[in-house]
């Protein structure tokens, strides 16, 4: 399983695609609408894993977010839109994006990690 940073905008339609089927027709819309165009979007904290046909098999995303704890405010990351097809490695795969999204946040200096 190769991991790799998004292209974009190339990867956009594969992401929306991927998006679409592992999180549901419900969501596309708001999503497809969104991606993209965040503040702070950086292609460099949104991963992908390639499935055998090219496809996306597992994505991953890192929101910046700050954190303000009294006076002092620390930079901190959400992890977002984690998910994999399971006929493509499934929990595996997630898992390996989830230590890859790890690595980043600590490269990017976030010392505080969400998810929800």
């Amino acid at each position: 399983m190769g991991i790799r940073n998004i292209r974009w905008p190339q990867d956009r339609e594969a992401i929306l695609d991927h998006i679409r089927l592992v999180h549901g027709v419900g969501d596309y819309e708001v999503l497809a609408a969104w991606y993209g165009d965040g503040p702070g979007f950086d292609p460099a904290d949104c991963l992908v894993i390639e499935g055998e046909s090219g496809a996306i098999a597992a994505h991953g995303m890192i929101i910046p977010r700050q954190l303000q704890i009294g006076p002092s405010v620390l930079p901190t990351a959400e992890i977002g839109l984690l998910g994999a097809l399971d006929e493509q490695g499934g929990q595996a795969a997630q898992q390996t994006l989830l230590e890859a999204l790890h690595a980043r946040m600590t490269e990017r200096g976030d010392v505080l990690g969400l998810s929800f």
